[in-house]
């Protein structure tokens, strides 16, 4: 869920959206981070209707597909 959104930041999501983000191990944040700091590029929102687990699936299956 996106906590906040820095200023000057240009992107159709708004704070509270559920979202998934591919997050590269680097630095001090990792995808097993209770919260991190991404590009706005690099998030997308949940698809409506989809719970968390089946949103966690689908980075993968897209690169899979692709």
């Amino acid at each position: 869920m996106i906590g906040e959104i820095g200023a000057g930041t240009q992107t159709g999501l708004a704070v509270g959206d559920s979202v998934m983000a591919m997050v590269v191990n680097r630095a001090s944040h990792g995808g097993y981070s209770e919260s991190v700091v991404l590009p706005a590029d690099a998030v997308v929102r949940i698809p409506a209707g989809k719970t968390l687990i089946e949103a966690a699936t689908l980075p993968m299956n897209g690169l899979t597909a692709r």
